[in-house]
């Protein structure tokens, strides 16, 4: 077996597990692990379903019909994947990105279209409401852009509103985005966002999802692909969102995960912001300028971004966005973060 088929094979046991039904994803994950340390990984031929199917009955309790169905069901995935252009990666491989291995319950796959090297990039990530401000929809776009001049990744959901101006803020500057999808990468969601899913991938970007090929953009899928948006992301920034916004589970991810929270100021001037407003009471770090962001984190291309305003498509009322907003809203003073 060549170098090629039998990293293809050893997608194999992760897909096998991962397709199991009625295991949490964190009880799979502790599984995979059991197995890779009691076996050695390099004595197997991976590319046999036999040696798979050995491996599994001393693990679990499955009749063989199970265990059958299961390896055939991986096998074609496996085939689907390489005949659609989607790669794979398993929690195994080297390539899984170590930040995700960090949360409470990672992915045992990943299916990734676009450029997998960028992975390895600083990632902040940039979410928010659908039902978006033009302020706020024009601060998405200025903060990824900022992101993406320092060679930041600015990690998103490819839902309409802010996630795409996010998107398309990061392509603008050049920079790697990713979007992590709700469904199988073959079927993208929502339609309306094809280009931008297509100029993602054109830009050097990523596609990603834990949702094998095939699998609809069902309800419940939206909630947990959040884990990855801020699993993958150093810092969650929530530009704006109402109370009951899918982008507040984003944040309640990231500070479960240990990570930063912002809040952009530009999300907070509508009742579209009330969700913004009370994770900043409850102490994430408010902004205004995508600038201070990289004053937090020990870096300023501030001149930079200035000088590649030209890239925007809509300069109006530029300078009123960028220049920030009163801090005091509703008679409450919110914290800001301390910048260098």
């Amino acid at each position: 077996m060549d170098g090629n088929n039998r990293m293809e094979g050893m997608k194999l046991l992760p897909l096998f597990i991962s397709n199991l039904k009625a295991i949490g994803k964190r009880q799979k994950i502790k599984i995979l692990k059991l197995i890779s340390e009691s076996v050695d990984l390099k004595s197997i031929d991976f590319d046999s379903p036999g040696d798979i199917a050995s491996i599994v009955k001393y693990f679990f309790a499955l009749d063989k019909k199970t265990i059958d169905d299961n390896i055939s069901q991986a096998l074609s995935i496996v085939e689907n994947c390489s005949r659609k252009n989607i790669e794979i990666i398993t929690f195994l491989d080297n390539s899984y990105p170590s930040v995700l291995k960090e949360i409470y319950d990672p992915p045992v796959v990943l299916y990734l279209k676009g450029c997998a090297e960028k992975l390895a990039l600083p990632s902040i990530a940039v979410v928010g409401t659908r039902s978006a401000t033009g302020k706020a929809l024009r601060a998405a776009f200025e903060t990824a852009f900022y992101l993406s001049l320092n060679n930041i990744a600015v990690i998103s959901g490819l839902a309409i509103g802010i996630d795409n101006e996010a998107h398309k803020g990061s392509i603008s500057a050049g920079g790697a985005t990713v979007a992590v999808m709700g469904c199988g990468l073959d079927k993208i969601y929502p339609a309306s966002n094809r280009k931008t899913a297509f100029e993602i991938i054109e830009s050097g970007g990523i596609l990603i999802s834990e949702y094998q090929p095939g699998i609809k953009p069902l309800k419940y899928h939206f909630p947990e692909r959040n884990r990855i948006i801020s699993g993958l992301s150093s810092a969650s920034i929530i530009i704006q969102a109402p109370k009951k916004s899918g982008a507040l589970i984003t944040a309640d991810y990231a500070l479960d995960q240990g990570r930063d929270v912002f809040v952009h100021e530009a999300g907070l001037t509508s009742t579209f912001g009330d969700g913004g407003m009370a994770l900043v009471s409850e102490g994430a770090l408010l902004f205004s300028n995508p600038c201070e962001i990289g004053k937090y984190y020990g870096f300023d291309f501030s001149d930079s971004f200035i000088n590649n305003k030209s890239f925007y498509k809509d300069t109006k009322n530029i300078e009123d966005e960028i220049n920030g907003y009163v801090v005091n809203y509703k008679g409450v003073f919110y914290r800001r973060a301390k910048y260098a």
